[in-house]
């Protein structure tokens, strides 16, 4: 490989500092990221599924706090649309030291990653080059399996030139079995072989590796694709969400835009341009079958394209013998750090909401938190261990939370709803099949204090 210039090395402290300033800030898990961390609790204490107290009076998981997207039920069991295999991994983290443990995990999965892109291209430039070709380093931050994911990936390519095909089609199906939609950009794995024989001996171990995976799927979830496809099945297509993904992968991966003005510039390239086609199509796809953003605001869905089009785009500036210049890389590096200071800012802002959120639940008197909206309920996540989280369903069954609420001989709850939902409950809940202290009557009705959201909040006392 070639030695890496200086030019490289301001880049990267640059880099690391910034990641070390926003580290020490209070950005705390929020959305998924809590319930991957819920999962790796679980896991610590030997429960592989999502426990819920009161399944013996809803089967039907009706009350359940969790968004209906985020979660199914199979064989008795509640299961996560989030596979068990990196929470496991991650249970093995001490919980006193688990954030600065992960994160750690997390840079050395990256730069790991960087090094093989270098190893692969067989030029330190290539390695930088994937280092600031995206946003990507943000989710070192986060609890979440994507810096994972892409570290297989790229293993998965470097075992690939080395000829592994069997161990390739291993970690090809450990990716997909946890991000399903992984599929789509790993099919494109082929294309880097030589020869037409090599090519359809990799999609032939590729496709019998899926079979377990498949297997294990309706096992586990009783689904053979997996709970996020299954889930998201009738999303698409979505308009809004089409257009907020464009606007997305544009500022959040500009090497993409570098590639296309590549692919125009040298279009009389016929391998190339066949392969960039290729590339786009299958972005193209992503985009038009996404049943929605991913969450997190960033294009996470296509993320698994960003080794491949690096790949592209330096092997074309390589074989064209042009030289990376600095100004190149200084205007991405510049271009990525705006996009991810605009990033770290939304983050810091929906997780101070969030957190203010959970932080004025805690100190509540009631042990019961009655939720109509179930962005609410899945924000109020954190307070799992210390509250009861019932989510309230249209056309919810009564009498079932009259059971519960009897269950937990609770002489008042809390009520909380986000404008314009309705008061399921009016001024009075009346407890059904009882004969004593039986009547929970609307005390009070106010904005919970300190949520920072116009959250409405009623305290139902017995009478």
């Amino acid at each position: 490989m070639r030695k890496p210039k200086l030019h490289f090395i301001p880049i990267i402290i640059i880099f690391l500092l910034f990641f070390l300033i926003y580290k020490s800030q209070s950005i705390q898990s929020f959305s998924d990221f809590n319930l991957i961390e819920w999962q790796i609790h679980n896991i610590r204490h030997g429960i592989y599924s999502l426990p819920y107290e009161w399944s013996i009076y809803d089967s039907d998981l009706s009350f359940f706090f969790l968004p209906d997207r985020f979660f199914s039920s199979h064989n008795d069991q509640i299961v996560s649309v989030f596979p068990n295999l990196y929470p496991y991994f991650a249970s093995f983290i001490p919980e006193t030291e688990f954030t600065i443990v992960l994160r750690i995990m997390h840079v050395l999965l990256f730069f790991g990653s960087c090094f093989l892109m270098a190893k692969i291209l067989k030029s330190w430039d290539a390695g930088f080059l994937f280092f600031i070709s995206s946003i990507l380093p943000i989710y070192i931050l986060f609890v979440h399996e994507t810096i994972f994911v892409l570290f297989l990936q790229i293993l998965s390519i470097y075992l690939l030139k080395k000829d592994k095909l069997a161990i390739v089609s291993i970690v090809f199906a450990l990716i997909v079995f946890m991000r399903p939609e992984m599929i789509i950009p790993l099919l494109f794995l082929p294309n880097i072989l030589p020869s037409r024989k090599e090519k359809i001996t990799l999609y032939a171990y590729m496709f019998f590796s899926l079979l377990p995976v498949f297997w294990i799927q309706n096992h586990i979830n009783g689904t053979y694709f997996g709970l996020r496809v299954e889930k998201n099945l009738s999303s698409f297509p979505n308009w809004d969400v089409i257009i907020y993904l464009f606007q997305k992968t544009f500022l959040q991966i500009p090497i993409l835009t570098l590639y296309i003005v590549s692919l125009i510039i040298y279009f009389k390239e016929s391998e190339f341009l066949k392969r960039g086609i290729i590339l786009l199509s299958f972005m193209l796809l992503i985009i038009f079958i996404s049943p929605n953003t991913g969450g997190h605001n960033t294009a996470r869905y296509l993320f698994g394209f960003i080794p491949l089009i690096t790949m592209e785009f330096f092997n074309l500036w390589k074989n064209k013998k042009l030289i990376f210049k600095n100004y190149i890389l200084f205007v991405m590096f510049l271009y990525l750090f705006v996009s991810m200071s605009e990033m770290l800012k939304e983050t810091r802002k929906i997780s101070h909401y969030q957190s203010n959120l959970v932080s004025t639940l805690k100190n509540t008197e009631e042990s019961i938190l009655v939720f109509s909206n179930s962005d609410l309920s899945f924000a109020s996540l954190p307070l799992i261990h210390t509250k009861k989280l019932i989510l309230l369903r249209q056309n919810f069954n009564p009498k079932i939370l009259s059971l519960i609420l009897k269950k937990e001989n609770q002489k008042s709850f809390l009520f909380l709803s986000l404008p314009p939902s309705a008061n399921y409950f009016g001024d009075s809940f009346s407890l059904t099949d009882c004969s004593k202290n039986c009547n929970f009557k609307l005390i009070e009705s106010k904005q919970l204090d300190g949520s920072l959201l116009p959250i409405q909040s009623l305290k139902y006392s017995l009478e």
